[in-house]
């Protein structure tokens, strides 16, 4: 019996080393199966983060360009709207001037702003409108003191007047096309941007 009990404490022995080695291996693998978990935990959220970071940024940059073209698409609706506006505007103040020039005030207007624009010389050419020129005598009647020479402007400037100071060589433009392309350049100081 002792080979027998020789043989079972020897079995005890070499079990319990195998179990040692064993647990030693168990805890070998749990060690690198917890490394290797938290190896691809780390990986998988980097990756996660990179993603939502990549899907952030292409997201802000679809609403951003949303936002560009609805910004893009209200301005020209503005701006359509504004020329329209504009268009009409301007187009009801020159009806008003030709209302103006056809009324009984028009050659009194034009009398007082040729005697504002002459400054001291006496001789000048004075540009009508081949409409107003039909007011030449009214106005010539106004002006016996200075050598005034009446002609028609081959320019349809609506209605006013150019004046040239012939002794300075000076044109002196009181028309109203280009007031009114100043009160259109005043007005389209005032752009949407």
């Amino acid at each position: 019996m002792k080979i027998e009990a020789k043989i079972n404490e020897f079995t005890k022995v070499a079990e319990s080393e195998a179990e040692k080695k064993r647990a030693l291996i168990l805890e070998e693998l749990e060690k690198e199966m917890n490394a290797s978990i938290e190896i691809k935990t780390k990986e998988l959220e980097d990756l996660s983060s990179k993603t939502i970071k990549e899907e952030k940024i292409k997201i802000d940059q679809e609403f951003n360009k949303e936002v560009i073209q609805k910004v893009s698409t209200y301005k020209k609706d503005l701006m359509s709207l504004r020329n329209r506006y504009e268009a009409e505007l301007f187009s009801d103040v020159k009806s008003d001037l030709d209302k103006f020039i056809a009324s009984n005030e028009y050659v009194n207007f034009l009398v007082k702003e040729i005697r504002g624009s002459l400054d001291g010389s006496n001789n000048f050419k004075l540009y009508l409108t081949k409409r107003d020129i039909s007011h030449k005598e009214d106005i010539a009647k106004e002006f016996k003191d200075v050598n005034l020479e009446i002609l028609p402007s081959d320019e349809d400037f609506i209605g006013g007047f150019k004046i040239v100071i012939v002794d300075k060589n000076i044109l002196m433009d009181n028309s109203f096309k280009t007031r009114l392309q100043e009160e259109k350049e005043k007005f389209n100081g005032f752009r949407i941007s």
